[in-house]
């Protein structure tokens, strides 16, 4: 059962190391830890998405507007939000359950932004993250902390063995 509990943890690992590595991406641009957090402004995104016809909403003006203006203006706080969130992946395997599925649910507030503002197709993230969740919430074992650790490791470790996304850009 134990080796069973770590190879669970294991594929978990690997789909957080995703969020893990893409929080490093944007903290390493230009070698600058700060520069993603100022300077992207998903706003642009947004408008280029529009001229390219992947807003869904694109033929309602005032909709459109709006979420420019939202977008726009809130950009400081949510890359802030999305930092914080995405750090958090190298620690989730040892967050109580409800963190832990808190955590999973504000990566698909994200992926539903990015949806929205960019007309990405974050989907099959969503449908993860609510599969691992629904999961994680049926499950009773209690894990052992060292085999936590092993698991966590594999996030740290995890593009040496599958390919990680490593979203810097957004």
């Amino acid at each position: 059962p134990q080796f069973t509990e770590l190879l669970f943890l294991v594929a978990i690992a690997f789909h957080l190391a995703n969020y893990f590595w893409s929080f490093l991406a944007k903290v390493q641009l230009d070698h600058s830890p700060m520069l993603w957090l100022t300077q992207n402004n998903p706003a642009a995104i947004f408008l280029t998405a529009l001229d390219d016809d992947h807003i869904v909403f694109s033929g309602y003006p005032g909709v459109v507007e709006w979420t420019y203006w939202i977008v726009d203006r809130t950009h400081h706080l949510t890359n802030a939000f999305i930092l914080v969130v995405q750090a958090a992946a190298a620690l989730a395997l040892f967050f109580p359950k409800r963190i832990f599925v808190a955590l999973l649910i504000a990566f698909d507030l994200m992926h539903f932004a990015i949806i929205v503002i960019a007309g990405a197709n974050f989907w099959p993230w969503i449908i993860l993250n609510l599969i691992i969740a629904f999961v994680v919430t049926r499950d009773e074992m209690i894990r052992p902390i060292p085999i936590k650790l092993i698991a966590t490791f594999f996030i740290l470790i995890s593009p040496r063995f599958v390919y990680v996304t490593q979203l810097g850009w957004l």
